[in-house]
């Protein structure tokens, strides 16, 4: 029962935007005996936390244990998209662009956010010094 209560209030806290809150719920239960795909929900959230309280490295390892055990349904483009980010924030450019453009792939299918992701590919290639295609993500952005 201790258990149940905890993983709720984990996944809560995440829900209502309590990251701080929800970081040691969710460690904590990575200690429980979780079925997979609750374990699996609890590394892309604790990705998801670390991400929005900028600590990009936390974030990063997280989300690539979570792509590692296989994602949930509701996670499935959205880890590669927090991801992305993660990785331009730790100056890991060209995995990030990576990361972008397979979310560009699965924007449709899992409803991401294609203007953001075309904005990411944007910043992402100015950084590379690709001028043209960070141009064109630009102008792609400002057409949808």
């Amino acid at each position: 029962m201790y258990e149940d209560i905890q993983q709720r209030r984990a996944f809560l806290s995440v829900t209502l935007s309590r990251f701080q809150d929800a970081v040691p719920l969710l460690k904590e239960s990575l200690s429980f005996d979780l079925d997979e795909e609750v374990r699996r929900k609890a590394f892309s959230s604790l990705g998801l936390c670390y991400l929005e309280l900028k600590l990009y490295e936390l974030a990063r390892e997280y989300l690539l244990q979570a792509i590692e055990l296989g994602l949930t349904t509701e996670w499935k483009g959205t880890a590669h998209f927090y991801l992305g980010i993660a990785y331009f924030y730790t100056d890991m450019v060209r995995e990030a662009k990576r990361e972008f453009l397979l979310c560009e792939q699965l924007a449709t299918i899992y409803q991401l956010p294609i203007v953001d992701i075309f904005g990411w590919l944007s910043s992402i290639c100015k950084r590379l010094g690709e001028t043209s295609e960070a141009e064109c993500y630009a102008r792609m952005g400002r057409r949808n």
